[in-house]
């Protein structure tokens, strides 16, 4: 099994920690331990003191996966399984569904792990090509005519990682109509849901073969707690991973868990401040990008990160090279993405970091 370099998190653990302004960070700005706690009862606060340090519950404890299925329509908590992040909810649903010589299809740009992980498995992986003159929304007819005999699932990340796109719930629905004909398994990597929960939906909720996946890291500003989750109907699906757990995690932190109650009791607070983040940045892109004629944006209406357009022929890589070294301001290049021209934004930064970074993102523009 031979994995290729991670464009993204390579370049992210290269780069983000000598910068001054963070522009590519995915995440809603995080929580500190006391901002957390600060939404917490005095109740709540005195019951972390007498947590015991051991391993947590092997799937989670059983109030934290209420908590979670509450996000579904088909809200039963043994639908939910934890993960160490999405990014091992992924892995594990990958590994315990593919073998080698399936058919997966997904889409470019996206999260690199939908596509290298299967193929370092063995498995054939057809892309389907986002389109930034189609709003970068996926197309339908497209994902489905790349179904082949061998196709056992379609891997997709809404909203979409770069661009934040999502379609509806038609679209989903048409889909999974699609999928339910042929046994086809759908795997929906949903970690950058929750800022528009009336137009966003889960495949989870919509089809038996439904997998979603998700965290706390992004849109609840909580990454450092590392939980993430599995959300499917099929018992036997989720048996499957509970048992290829103990081969990878074993356990997330009682700590984490009991961490990750607080914030879900709170969960209303936390989403309106992450909205708050969100909004304002859109509205300083947008205004940003008015008087700014060397860049362009599909502005996403969910999600915290955006794809955006730099009018320059310097490669993505070297242009946030030459930028970070010069400015302190720092991208993720589009070729992490296998889309030269664009850098990934993060829309759930701090909102003066995002002034000031693009402010002199600009300056630095129009000197090179």
């Amino acid at each position: 099994m031979k994995l290729e370099t991670f464009a993204v998190e390579a370049w992210m653990t290269d780069h983000e920690n000598c910068c001054a302004y963070n522009m590519a960070d995915s995440c809603c700005a995080a929580l500190s331990l006391r901002e957390l706690l600060a939404y917490a009862s005095a109740q709540e606060r005195k019951a972390l003191e007498d947590i015991v340090l051991d391993y947590g519950p092997i799937i989670g404890s059983l109030t934290l996966r209420r908590h979670i299925a509450s996000l579904y329509a088909y809200d039963d908590p043994d639908s939910v399984t934890l993960a160490h992040g999405c990014i091992n909810a992924n892995e594990l649903v990958l590994m315990t569904l593919l073998e080698p010589g399936d058919h997966v299809v997904t889409l470019l740009p996206t999260y690199q792990q939908l596509y290298a992980f299967p193929e370092s498995l063995g498995c054939a992986v057809t892309k389907i090509a986002l389109k930034e003159e189609m709003g970068w929304q996926a197309d339908l007819q497209a994902i489905c005519a790349a179904v082949t005999p061998r196709t056992r699932l379609i891997c997709l990340n809404f909203p979409n990682n770069p661009t934040g796109t999502c379609p509806d719930r038609a679209f989903l629905e048409q889909l999974c109509a699609f999928c339910a004909a042929r046994g086809i398994w759908i795997l929906c990597d949903e970690v950058y849901q929750g800022l528009d929960p009336e137009y966003e939906c889960s495949v989870s909720d919509l089809y038996a073969r439904g997998v979603s996946t998700s965290s706390m890291s992004k849109t609840m500003a909580l990454a450092g707690l590392r939980i993430g989750w599995i959300h499917c109907q099929d018992a036997d699906l989720l048996a499957r991973i509970n048992a290829r757990r103990d081969y990878h995690v074993i356990s997330e932190s009682a700590l984490s868990d009991a961490l990750a109650c607080i914030a879900f009791v709170h969960r209303d607070a936390i989403m309106a401040r992450s909205r708050v983040i969100a909004d304002t940045n859109r509205k300083i892109l947008r205004e940003w990008l008015r008087d700014e004629p060397l860049a362009d944006c599909v502005i996403p209406r969910s999600g915290t990160v955006c794809f955006l357009k730099v009018n320059t022929d310097m490669p993505s890589a070297q242009l946030c090279e030459r930028l970070q070294e010069e400015t302190g301001v720092f991208f993720a290049p589009g070729s992490c993405f296998g889309v030269e021209g664009h850098v990934r934004l993060g829309l759930g930064i701090d909102n003066a970091v995002m002034r000031e970074g693009l402010r002199r993102f600009s300056a630095w523009l129009h000197r090179n």
